[in-house]
């Protein structure tokens, strides 16, 4: 059972206990047993958010269920692409100028 929350007319917002399959039914109100529709609430922290990053977060639910992979990462223009730059010697090694000069060539 969940905690919902409903709204009367006369007498605002209260909270009942019930089951999920009677979610979005209406309630009788405790205090006057009129009708009351359910309401959802947002988190007033929500609506105060900068909108970057209300942005950023409405990517990230987005993108939860198909994370991005290490080759979608680089694009085709980048710098760090693979062969682009890249100065083979004639003793076979590879360099890449002014790039991780600190780097082992493979």
């Amino acid at each position: 059972m969940r905690v919902y929350d409903y709204k009367c007319p006369k007498h605002g917002i209260f909270h009942e206990l019930g089951e999920i399959k009677l979610a979005g039914t209406p309630k009788q109100c405790p205090q006057c047993q009129t009708l009351s529709p359910q309401i959802i609430m947002i988190p007033p922290a929500y609506l105060d958010m900068d909108a970057d990053k209300k942005k950023a977060c409405a990517c990230n639910e987005r993108a939860q269920h198909a994370p991005l992979k290490s080759s979608q990462l680089l694009r085709p223009d980048s710098s760090m692409s693979k062969g682009k730059n890249t100065l083979i010697h004639p003793d076979g090694t590879k360099t890449i100028p002014n790039q991780r000069p600190w780097m082992i060539s493979h």
